[in-house]
């Protein structure tokens, strides 16, 4: 069986400008990504087995890794790390007209998908960019286009430590969660099996100040085309 894919890289430029919300004090320094004006950059791409490259080929053996970076670029703001807040693989480019979906990245970072598979975060090379390692999704109609949909969300990486701001993998071995940018605090992820929420603010308000700061933004990748194949692997339902 055989997934193809569009391989084109997906990317929106976000124009931020400010002032900030009157009844908000952000926790950046007084120098930080939310003074002034400027634009963020951000990309989600299918990559090449290493990683190195947007992917080439057109098709991927069922079973075979699906490797995704997520990037940002701030340009003239301070260094900024990135996160998935979720992401979500499902039959429409339109969330809200998909007939099946199945969860990746949720909770705000928890890759609930590696307990189900070796699916996990890989290790960072620059805090602007993110990336998965994802093993076959689960459908049960195999024969439809597949869209990956994520929130991805920048941040100050000097103020961390927020359960709503982690990257989070899941250690079948140990059946324990681990933080991606920190294993010793790897106690920001006990949330993962319950609910994160977000440190000192309501979430609801919390998120609406982020999306009008620029700083979370919704993409889409895709299509991926499922093929069934004769004597090939299948998927288990959801």
């Amino acid at each position: 069986m055989n997934l193809g894919f569009n391989s084109n890289p997906e990317s929106m430029v976000i124009q931020c400008t400010y002032p900030k919300l009157h009844d908000w004090t952000p926790n950046f320094p007084s120098s930080g990504i939310l003074e002034g004006t400027g634009s963020f950059e951000f990309s989600l791409n299918l990559m090449n087995e290493d990683f190195s490259a947007p992917a080439t080929s057109k098709s991927l053996l069922l079973g075979s890794s699906v490797n995704i970076e997520a990037a940002v670029n701030g340009y003239n703001h301070q260094p900024m790390i990135l996160f998935l807040d979720f992401c979500i693989a499902a039959t429409d480019r339109d969330l809200q007209n998909t007939s099946e979906n199945y969860t990746i990245i949720e909770n705000h970072g928890c890759l609930v998908d590696g307990k189900e598979s070796n699916s996990m975060y890989m290790s960072r090379t620059d805090p602007a960019v993110i990336q998965l390692y994802l093993q076959a999704f689960k459908f049960t109609d195999m024969d439809t286009e597949i869209y990956i949909h994520c929130q991805l969300l920048v941040w100050d990486p000097a103020d961390l430590g927020d359960p709503a701001k982690k990257a989070c993998s899941f250690n079948q071995a140990t059946s324990s969660w681990y933080l991606l940018d920190n294993p010793l605090k790897s106690s920001l992820c006990n949330c993962c099996d319950g609910l994160c929420n977000p440190k000192g603010s309501l979430r609801r308000k919390q998120r609406s100040e982020e999306y009008n700061s620029g700083l979370v933004h919704d993409m889409v990748l895709g299509p991926l085309k499922i093929q069934r194949k004769v004597g090939s692997f299948e998927w288990d339902g959801i």
